[in-house]
Parts: structure tokens; sequence; C-alpha cells
């Protein structure tokens, strides 16, 4: 367990591992299901956020292990950026009025 804490802890990989945060929410006595039921969402909803992206479950699980949800998850914020900046890069431009 404490190569695990010290996984979570100096991690320069791009993705927290898995087990690693499940290990330091069960180290701060907690759980994803107990965290899901705290914030009032259904039990599974933060087991999902390791399999899938949600923005809300990860700054949840996040919170509770005293990390910011971008250290935890580097390549999801990566490509939400991404996205944000192409979608930017799409509107179309106003054309300028008057003159």
């Amino acid at each position: 367990m404490a190569s695990q804490s010290k996984r979570l802890a100096g991690s320069r990989s791009s993705e927290i591992d898995r087990f690693a945060v499940l290990a330091e929410l069960r180290r701060r006595a907690t759980s994803p299901a107990a965290l899901a039921r705290s914030h009032e969402y259904h039990v599974s909803t933060l087991t999902h956020v390791f399999e899938r992206p949600c923005p809300i479950a990860e700054k949840i699980v996040a919170n509770a292990i005293g990390r910011a949800p971008e250290e935890l998850w580097q390549v999801r914020e990566r490509l939400r950026v991404e996205r944000r900046e192409r979608r930017i890069l799409k509107e179309p431009v106003c054309a300028q009025v008057g003159g």
C-alpha cells in the first residue's frame, strides 16, 4: 500500500493509477460509493469516473484526496482544452458593420 501512496504522491505519469486513487480514498476512510452518497449521486456514478470522463465526478474524487482534477486526469484535461480551442476556432467571426 505504501507504493500506491508514493505513486499517487509523486506520479509523473499522464494518468494516476486507478488503484492508487482507490487506496488513497480507503486511507482517508471513504470510498467512491460513500462520496457519491454524500454528494447525492447514484452509488455507481463515481466508480465510473475511472472508465469514462465525467468532470463533476473527477472533481469530487480529486477533492476527496486533496488533489486537483487536472493532476489526476491530465490526458482528459488536455483533450478538453483541445476541444475547447477547436470550438473557439470554428466559431464564425462576425463581419464588422459600419464604415
